[in-house]
């Protein structure tokens, strides 16, 4: 571009000189039209004295008779200047007309590349700015890959975090159980036990409802940031959310047998409708359906769903015995 640009001034600076050589031609030939006016003035003058020779050689009789002779040589000669000179005239006008001509067009020419010139400095400009902006994108590319290592980071402390999580959550309730089962002090201090059970309870919710929407967030990002993986990612078995989704479940019968969330029992989904009943159902599983701890886990997965639809549904019917009965199986199945 940058060469353009230079030609372009190159040849913008040869339209200008041909402008001021045309000029020049046309200044000369001013001055040779007024050398052929005088020559013109000199022709009739001779013309005319070439015809008063004539006259008095007349007069002068046989003795005039040579200088009449001289004086129609003179007189030729004249007619011929003056014949060519009017050829001449001619010409130049031909040539001053076509003179100009040139000269019109040298400036629209030099218009022209004046114009190319402007236009050429603007894509100079614009390919500065497409190479300036290139640069930055490659600056942000890799910041984008440093974000994206950063991003892949945190996103193993969270699922190693939310690991810790949930050992712990069943660790204290498993604790929190022990204590309501084998406590023998009076009714109000089992009473407080519960109600502290019940509060956790909904603390760990809360949590749990926390870290999905922070994970559905990672994903989509990390989809975003590789588009090209997005079939591997979505028939690959993420065990985190899954395992926190089924635990929010458990967590919601435990909060409907303590009396302290109603739930609707037509949102509660079956094992098909939720992620790992997606993933069992897709073709990513098709390697492990042969597999005993697959078939057990289709199984124990089926039998989750059913207790949690069974104690959502029923609890407010059946005798607190019962409730609780399932709700021990329940987290039987789930710790498996």
């Amino acid at each position: 571009v940058e060469t353009l640009r230079k030609r372009t001034l190159d040849g913008q600076e040869q339209m200008e000189k041909m402008a001021e050589v045309v000029v020049d031609i046309h200044s000369s030939i001013d001055t040779v039209s007024q050398v052929m006016e005088v020559i013109n003035n000199i022709a009739t003058q001779t013309s005319l004295l070439s015809m008063n020779a004539a006259i008095e050689a007349a007069h002068a009789g046989d003795a005039g008779k040579g200088f009449a002779v001289v004086a129609e040589e003179i007189r030729s000669l004249s007619e011929s200047t003056t014949e060519n000179a009017q050829v001449i005239a001619s010409s130049l006008e031909t040539m001053v007309e076509h003179i100009k001509e040139i000269q019109g067009q040298s400036n629209t020419n030099i218009s022209i590349y004046g114009t190319i010139v402007q236009e050429s400095q603007s894509l100079s400009r614009a390919f500065a700015e497409i190479h300036a902006a290139t640069e930055e994108l490659e600056i942000g590319s890799t910041e984008i890959v440093n974000s994206s290592l950063t991003l892949k980071d945190i996103t193993k402390s969270i699922e190693k975090g939310s690991s810790e999580i949930l050992n712990s959550a069943g660790n204290i309730r498993s604790s929190i159980q022990h204590i309501i089962e084998t406590s023998t002090e009076s009714n109000t201090e089992t009473s407080l036990i519960a109600e502290v059970a019940q509060q956790l309870n909904i603390v760990f919710l809360e949590i749990s409802e926390l870290f999905l929407r922070y994970e559905n967030v990672i994903s989509s990002i990390s989809n975003f940031q590789d588009s090209s993986t997005t079939q591997a990612r979505s028939e690959s078995l993420n065990t985190v959310p899954i395992m926190i989704q089924h635990l929010l479940w458990v967590i919601r019968a435990r909060g409907v047998i303590d009396k302290t969330m109603t739930i609707d029992p037509d949102k509660v989904i079956d094992h098909t409708t939720c992620h790992l009943g997606k993933w069992i159902a897709s073709s990513a599983a098709d390697s492990y359906r042969n597999s005993p701890s697959f078939i057990l886990m289709i199984s124990d997965h089926e039998q989750m769903h059913k207790l949690v639809k069974d104690l959502i549904t029923q609890s407010h019917t059946e005798k607190r015995q019962i409730s609780e009965a399932k709700f021990d199986e329940l987290l039987a199945y789930s710790s498996r």
